[in-house]
Formats: structure tokens, sequence, C-alpha cells
């Protein structure tokens, strides 16, 4: 597949519009837009831009009542396997790094 690249300001400005379009406030939208493009350019796709359509999916999906206590549940779990991840690669990390 050949490699397809975008200037990094062209591209802080598709998503800029493309949060714009789902309900956020310029500001806001500039904030997330600079992170998403950051991520993509230290070489994170898979936190970047890519991940506008899961953020549409999140932002116009309806919040029912009875399913905010699950979304909170499973925030909280998965924040949670996040960091227990993070925590436990850096504690290996630096156990590695003491062995001979």
């Amino acid at each position: 597949m050949p490699e397809i690249r975008i200037a990094p300001d062209a591209l802080t400005r598709f998503t800029v519009a493309a949060l714009r379009a789902l309900g956020s406030d310029e500001g806001e939208a500039r904030i997330v837009a600079d992170d998403l493009v950051a991520a993509n350019l230290a070489g994170h796709d898979s936190h970047g831009v890519g991940m506008l359509p899961a953020y549409a999916l999140y932002w116009r999906t309806p919040l029912r009542p009875e399913q905010a206590t699950t979304r909170r549940y499973l925030t909280w779990i998965l924040a949670f396997l996040v960091w227990w991840s993070f925590i436990v690669g850096h504690v290996l990390n630096n156990i590695k790094g003491l062995l001979p």
C-alpha cells in the first residue's frame, strides 16, 4: 500500500472541522485535534486521528439513564487495566535492566 503523507497543519484543520461537526466548540476541538495529530506525528497512529470514528460513535450514541452506571463501571475497569499494564510493564522493564 502506498504511503500517504498529509501536512500536520492540514490534518489539524481537518480534525478540528470534524470535531466541530460533532458538536465541540472551537477551543475544545483545537485541543483534541492537536493531541490526536501529535500522537500521529509521534508514530502512535492507533491513538491519533484514526480515533475520530470512535469519537463520533461515542458522541452520537445517546446515553440512556440505565446505561450511566454500566458506562461508569466500564470506564473505571478499562482505566484500571491500562494503568495496571503500564505499572507492571514499567516495573518489569526496570527489573530487566538490573539483571546481568
